[in-house]
């Protein structure tokens, strides 16, 4: 059977797992400037290789509330439509290859109504759901993150000339 290699993370006391090819790095260190005025999706930015980037805040797409200020948190760095994007994650529990076979299909009733989780899978006694990060923003709030990179490309342009 097909290993696929995943990033599992937490996220209030539960697992998650996105396939590494959509995460190219991890951060516990990334410093996030919030921000006011960003779109509700984001929490504001953070700087990764002299890059402004945007951060996603996963817990509010989950209807979680937000980490607690002052508390240990994780950013997983992936791309949006060719854009570096930063999602907020509680921590991250391990790296791992999960046999195709293992995985099973998210309940159809998961998938329609939230359309980011891809399948479901044990990892020891625990219960974890497989997220496709490029599903996980409406259209709208992938649109309003393009706007928010374009207007920080503008700026920096305009600095630079």
């Amino acid at each position: 059977m097909a290993v696929q290699t995943c990033l599992v993370f937490k996220m209030n006391g539960s697992l998650y797992a996105v396939d590494v090819a959509y995460a190219g790095s991890v951060d516990r260190n990334a410093k996030i400037q919030y921000m006011p005025g960003v779109p509700k999706c984001l929490l504001g930015v953070t700087t990764i290789r002299e890059e402004i980037v945007p951060v996603v805040d996963l817990r509010s797409h989950f209807g979680l509330l937000p980490i607690p200020a002052g508390e240990p948190y994780s950013l997983i760095i992936g791309t949006l439509n060719g854009s570096t994007v930063a999602y907020q994650v509680d921590a991250i529990h391990s790296i791992t290859g999960l046999e195709f076979g293992e995985l099973s299909d998210a309940p159809v009733m998961i998938r329609s109504t939230t359309g980011c989780v891809q399948k479901v899978t044990m990892l020891g006694e625990d219960v974890v759901v497989m997220l496709d990060l490029l599903s996980v923003m409406s259209e709208e709030e992938t649109s309003a993150i393009a706007d928010f990179l374009e207007m920080i490309k503008s700026d920096k342009d305009a600095e630079q000339a």
